[in-house]
């Protein structure tokens, strides 16, 4: 459509930015009512405001006309390939729209934190519409692959047929882009095996380390209900009984395990008792 706003401008001998070309074309795609696109016109193309009213009219009937076939040409629905295609397409598309790293500057990082994100996944409508979009770009540039046209389509493309399109003609080399977004994909499946290993390496070193026994859920041989308490390590080796009384004499002498008995000398303090006890009382010594 870019193509036929330019000519359409340079038929009345104006040279148009692509900033003019995309704002016509927005207003193209929103259905505005035809004078006030005709008035728009105007502005930036004096010669066309020159025209008498009917030749106006008809200019702006054409771009109209122009903008519905191109609107349907880009949504026309193709015939659908065989199940497992369609399969891959759909799976392609819904990790990328979760979450997959640019083509030309690709990062390791955002491939796997866009493999690891969970958000919702897109209704069967959207993905049916998605499909639509990559076989028509497969139409256009049937030499790439399908998950790559996909990739192209949710991250340059924005969901957009046609910036997925433009985006593919402007790029200088599709085949090492492609390349490029395998070894990103393929990084990123490295990259959570390793971890995974990792992980399972982790809790392998622990349960060697603290010397723990899995215990199995349900009820123990005795059959109180719970399993047996897991025991730390070290725990039961010595042999010591529980029981930490030490006797002398056949008396118990220290009941806490110390190593050493101190033998206490003299007699024990009675509290400082002395017979009765006088008290001084509210107003002094014998008043109560």
């Amino acid at each position: 459509m870019d193509a036929h706003l330019q000519d359409f401008f340079q038929r009345f001998g104006e040279n148009v930015d692509s900033e003019v070309i995309e704002y016509v074309t927005a207003l193209l795609a929103d259905d505005t009512d035809p004078d006030e696109l005709r008035d728009t016109l105007t502005e930036f193309a004096p010669t066309f405001g020159a025209l008498s009213l009917d030749a106006q009219q008809q200019q702006v009937s054409e771009l109209l006309q122009q903008a519905q076939e191109f609107e349907q040409a880009t949504h026309t629905s193709l015939p659908v390939p065989p199940a497992s295609n369609t399969t891959n397409i759909a799976e392609a598309g819904a990790k990328l729209q979760l979450g997959s790293c640019s083509v030309g500057n690709v990062n390791a990082e955002d491939a796997h934190a866009g493999g690891m994100q969970q958000q919702q996944q897109p209704s069967q409508q959207q993905q049916q519409q998605q499909q639509q979009a990559v076989y028509s770009l497969r139409d256009m540039f049937g030499s790439l692959d399908d998950g790559f046209l996909a990739h192209v389509l949710a991250s340059e493309g924005g969901g957009s047929l046609q910036e997925a399109a433009t985006w593919m003609l402007e790029c200088e080399d599709l085949p090492a882009a492609q390349e490029a977004w395998q070894h990103s994909l393929q990084r990123a499946q490295d990259e959570q095996q390793q971890e995974a290993v990792a992980q399972a390496q982790a809790k392998k070193l622990i349960v060697q380390r603290f010397l723990l026994q899995p215990v199995p859920n349900g009820s123990n041989g005795d059959g109180k209900g719970r399993p047996p308490p897991l025991k730390a390590w070290g725990a039961g080796s010595s042999g010591e009984s529980k029981c930490k009384a030490r006797y002398r004499e056949g008396a118990v002498v220290t009941s806490r395990g110390e190593k050493y008995i101190i033998e206490k000398q003299g007699e024990e303090w009675d509290g400082g008792s002395r017979g009765k006890v006088v008290s001084k009382g509210k107003r002094g010594k014998g008043f109560y």
